[in-house]
């Protein structure tokens, strides 16, 4: 049985990190890349995929030096994304299994901005 780290390196996701796929990359660096969603909500709404294939959160490893490396380095960096885009206020928005609508077993997080957001999202 493939692990979780497996399926996410075989995932549309992880083929767009590795460049088996090629996509439109906003963004990239040594930790992550950033694109454009197909189909955004907002006129500003990113991917941010970390390079380290990751599932989900709930696949985060509190043991990994990797993991918090990673996506600690990630929460830094979205505020550079913001302002190279020109964007004040923005939305984070990671969904964590089926119900909350996550479509591919790779972790992302959703950069949505551009327009006033309403409250509550769902």
């Amino acid at each position: 049985m493939a692990s979780s780290k497996e399926i996410a390196e075989n995932s549309l996701f992880g083929k767009m990190v590795t460049g088996k796929i090629s996509c439109e990359k906003v963004y990239e660096d040594d930790y992550c890349i950033v694109i454009k969603d197909i189909s955004p909500v907002a006129p500003v709404h990113l991917l941010i995929l970390p390079k380290h294939a990751v599932y989900s959160v709930s696949c985060l490893s509190n043991d990994s030096e990797q993991d918090k490396t990673a996506m600690g380095y990630i929460m830094t960096i979205i505020p550079r994304i913001a302002s190279i885009l020109q964007i004040k206020s923005y939305r984070l928005v990671i969904n964590e299994g089926e119900q909350a609508q996550q479509n591919i077993g790779y972790l992302c997080i959703h950069l949505i901005g551009g327009r006033e957001l309403a409250w509550p999202p769902a």
